[in-house]
């Protein structure tokens, strides 16, 4: 099984005087099945999450736009005891025939304040 993942990112400001800085990212996943047999797959990703506080809710929205499979939340009740929660995990199932390639999209836009930025830097691929 052969899985490429790209990430495209653009950023860009809005707002009457340009108060918004919008961080949009595009995710493309190519899964390859180079195997004689079927295969089902299970996609993870992890997505950005928001803050608990109120105040950096504001200035802060995560919206997912459009998506070629169903993500769903990654449950995590059966993880070894001592493990670390995935924020924000995301999963998919696909099922690929020997051969077969299918691409899996989704993106999401990170809204926050332009005298804002986020930690690490607003580059996050």
């Amino acid at each position: 099984v052969r899985v490429a993942r790209n990430v495209r990112y653009s950023e860009e400001t809005s707002g009457l005087m340009g108060g918004w800085t919008h961080l949009q990212h595009a995710i493309e996943i190519e899964v390859r099945n180079n195997s004689a047999a079927p295969i089902t797959l299970e996609l993870r990703e992890r997505v950005p999450v928001l803050p608990k506080t109120d105040k950096a809710r504001s200035e802060l929205e995560v919206r997912f736009g459009a998506s070629s499979v169903g993500w769903t939340d990654l449950e995590q009740a059966h993880e070894p005891e001592g493990s670390a929660v995935l924020e924000g995990g995301r999963k998919a199932r696909l099922e690929l025939a020997s051969g077969a390639v299918e691409t899996v999209r989704y993106d999401y836009a990170i809204r926050i304040a332009t005298a804002n930025e986020l930690v690490g830097g607003n580059r996050r691929d």
